[in-house]
């Protein structure tokens, strides 16, 4: 848990992901984990257009995984 300040604003108790051991390469969310991420993302009040770009990311490390496992 940490404090954010942003936008004037300071945020206690915030929770935060550590990856310690990084992998190489980005891994395509799972569908439960890519539903968490969006939530958040919404929720959050991020912008519309953020929200966007995270949804085509996500789906775009899907559809990649998706065409690596079929090769």
């Amino acid at each position: 848990m940490i404090t954010v300040e942003c936008g004037g604003y300071r945020y206690s108790n915030v929770r935060t992901y550590v990856v310690v051991n990084k992998l190489k390469e980005e891994l395509a969310p799972n569908d439960w984990y890519f539903g968490v991420v969006m939530r958040g993302a919404v929720t959050c009040g991020l912008s519309e257009t953020y929200c966007w770009q995270l949804f085509h990311y996500m789906r775009q490390l899907q559809q990649k995984e998706q065409k690596r496992r079929l090769a």
